[in-house]
């Protein structure tokens, strides 16, 4: 793909392993591309944590403009959800919020029973398993002020990190995303 400047672009999703497989001195070298590409990492993690871990710096820390993704717009949301499962917006709601990773794993399981004739609770079933591994991997990279914060929302506090809605976990007033993340929490801490 190309940039609006004719610049390539070069999209690394996992960022996070690629840190670790490629290590620093590869980013260097995309470091001095800069300019003449166009670098779009995602990660869920802070680049300069990242290369901590392997014992670097960011070559990249001066260089990048962050945008953390967090949660859909309200009519975002509904739009995407229209467009997947309109027969279970509800649902979607409920389990998913507007949280767009979540949104399009429900939303696939949801069209998938549909197809195949199997009962909505097989396809939340399905969706749980695959959310339950996502949030287990998110939790990980969480601060523990982070993780005590989100806990707290378990007996009706607002979070109140702004790390938090940035990452898309909670809404503008402090509550979890949705059902999936409300229940694993009760679950697994």
């Amino acid at each position: 793909a190309a940039s609006r400047s004719g610049a390539p672009v070069i999209l690394a999703d996992e960022t996070d392993s690629l840190v670790r497989q490629l290590g620093a001195r590869f980013f260097e070298r995309l470091r001095g591309m800069l300019g003449r590409i166009v670098l779009v990492l995602a990660s869920r993690r802070e680049l300069d944590l990242l290369f901590s871990e392997i014992g670097s710096g960011s070559p990249l820390h001066n260089r990048l403009e962050f945008a953390w993704l967090g949660l859909l717009e309200e009519r975002a949301a509904d739009e995407l959800i229209q467009l997947g499962a309109p027969r279970h917006a509800e649902l979607m709601r409920r389990w998913a919020g507007r949280h767009p990773f979540f949104l399009q794993l429900l939303g696939f399981y949801l069209v998938e029973a549909e197809s195949s004739g199997e009962p909505i609770a097989v396809a939340l079933d399905r969706f749980r398993v695959q959310a339950d591994a996502r949030l287990r991997e998110l939790w990980r990279v969480l601060s523990p002020r982070e993780q005590g914060d989100l806990k707290r929302t378990l007996t009706g506090a607002a979070a109140n990190r702004r790390s938090l809605p940035n990452r898309g976990l909670v809404t503008e007033d402090g509550r979890p995303f949705g059902e999936v993340l409300t229940a694993w929490m009760r679950e697994e801490l």
